[in-house]
């Protein structure tokens, strides 16, 4: 069997071209590294939790929002930091969770119906256990 050198170069400059688009366009890609972690979400709900992740560590969930709804956040963590942004086009809240503080529900008001954009961002953060549910607004 005879190998087209031509062939394989092509396809390994396409998959680089594929590798820096999605690195540069925030598509989702997860970076960093993470010791024992467990993940569960739906169009509602985003659940994770670790063990421990290294500085920089990203994940993303994306949930569907209807009218009158805001973002419960259940987040427990003993140390460092996690920043979490809700995107929706243009509007953007970035939130942070340290060790020690309480459950909090984010304002979803600026919001509009349809798909949100959940990014964790970790910060040292260790034994984390987090819960993200819409929920209908009070």
């Amino acid at each position: 069997m005879r190998i087209n050198r031509k062939k394989v170069l092509i396809g390994c400059v396409v998959l680089l071209a594929v590798g820096i688009i999605w690195a540069f366009t925030g598509t989702g890609f997860r970076s960093g590294a993470v010791i024992m972690r467990i993940e569960s979400g739906g169009l509602k709900s985003w659940s994770l939790s670790f063990d421990r992740a290294s500085d920089g560590f990203i994940n993303t969930h994306t949930l569907r929002m209807d009218e009158g709804e805001d973002l419960r956040t259940e987040v427990s963590l003993e140390t460092g930091e996690l920043l979490l942004t809700v995107k929706q086009k243009q509007t953007e809240v970035t939130v942070p969770f340290v060790p020690g503080e309480p459950s909090a529900v984010i304002s979803l008001e600026d919001f509009e119906k349809g798909k949100l954009q959940l990014k964790l961002v970790s910060y040292g953060a260790e034994e984390v256990k987090s819960k993200f549910e819409l929920i209908e607004r009070e």
